[in-house]
């Protein structure tokens, strides 16, 4: 058989890809976006999600994808969440398994960029698609987290930082239950802001808090988020304190939400840290004695704090950790 030379080759490859690019261009032109983007806010509200942006594109290389920008997202009982762009794909592996899946990269959410992966493993004991997921956060704004989701969250400061976090699980297609997870956070440099505790005295308010690091890990399983591990605060700090426990969540028509708490929390305060807090509270000070468990100048103290309501004061122990 006779060899078709090299620069036959090369004149029909320029030929196919000419072809293609005239097919891919055709395409773009004729598509219709307005169907897509009816179908992707159809899809959304369908799962409780109202969605809204400016522009929506299509890309084709290396994958086929979508991008949005400039897109709010509402859901039940949340105020509007706003991201710079998001360019969703499909997920290759289970494309070829003939699975539900997709790979989204996400700019300007709280301030952060992810990048996230979700995609079917199986199914739940009442036949619903079962889901598994994972999430790489780079610099979440902790300040613009908190006052967005304040009225959920309902905590007594006000923080700012960056948070990097990695979380992985899995979830039915609406989350309930039967949603697992396990997580990690790690921050540099987060200030606290206007700390207001409860004491049997009423509200208390303490001084400003500046931590050189923040190291937690835990897991959601059985309704429960568990905090495993942590490490608040830096040895320069005034304030230094591990935490470890439970918080039951309930996953109601609401979504999930958090319902009480279990915790144990060592603190341990420099020498500075108690000159400063004495300066603010005075002899209220005093309060923190029966849950001392390290005496000197700088003193530690082991508490054990429970509550049924995340809107409740909670019970006060001393306690070992």
């Amino acid at each position: 058989m006779e060899k078709v030379p090299k620069k036959v080759l090369m004149r029909w490859f320029r030929y196919i890809l000419l072809f293609l690019g005239c097919y891919v261009l055709f395409f773009l032109m004729v598509f219709n976006y307005q169907d897509l983007e009816t179908e992707i806010t159809k899809v959304a509200s369908q799962q409780g999600a109202y969605l809204q942006f400016n522009d929506l594109s299509l890309g084709l290389f290396p994958t086929p994808s979508v991008q949005l920008k400039d897109l709010v997202v509402t859901l039940r009982q949340t105020p509007e969440i706003q991201m710079d762009e998001v360019v969703a794909r499909p997920h290759i592996p289970s494309f070829l398994a003939f699975k539900q899946g997709v790979s989204t990269d996400i700019k300007g959410f709280l301030g952060a960029n992810i990048e996230a992966q979700l995609k079917q493993t199986g199914v739940t004991e009442d036949n619903q698609p079962l889901f598994a997921f994972e999430a790489d956060v780079s610099g979440l704004n902790i300040e613009e987290a908190l006052s967005t989701f304040a009225p959920t969250l309902r905590l007594p400061l006000i923080a700012s930082g960056q948070i990097n976090a990695v979380v992985k699980g899995s979830s039915p297609q609406q989350m309930d239950r039967n949603t697992e997870s396990e997580f990690s956070l790690t921050s540099n440099n987060v200030n606290l802001k206007n700390i207001v505790l409860d004491t049997p005295l009423g509200p208390l308010q303490m001084p400003d808090v500046k931590l050189s690091q923040l190291n937690l890990v835990g897991r959601l399983v059985n309704q429960e988020l568990i905090i495993e591990e942590s490490r608040i605060g830096g040895d320069g700090d005034l304030v230094r304190a591990r935490i470890k426990g439970q918080v039951p969540v309930d996953f109601g028509r609401r979504g999930p939400q958090l319902a009480g708490y279990n915790l144990k929390v060592e603190v341990r305060l420099s020498s500075q840290g108690v000159n400063e807090i004495k300066a603010r509270v005075g002899d209220v000070f005093g309060l923190l004695q029966p849950y001392q468990t390290a005496g000197g100048s700088a003193p530690t103290y082991t508490l054990n704090l429970q509550s049924s309501s995340m809107y409740r004061p909670p019970r006060i122990n001393k306690t070992t950790f």
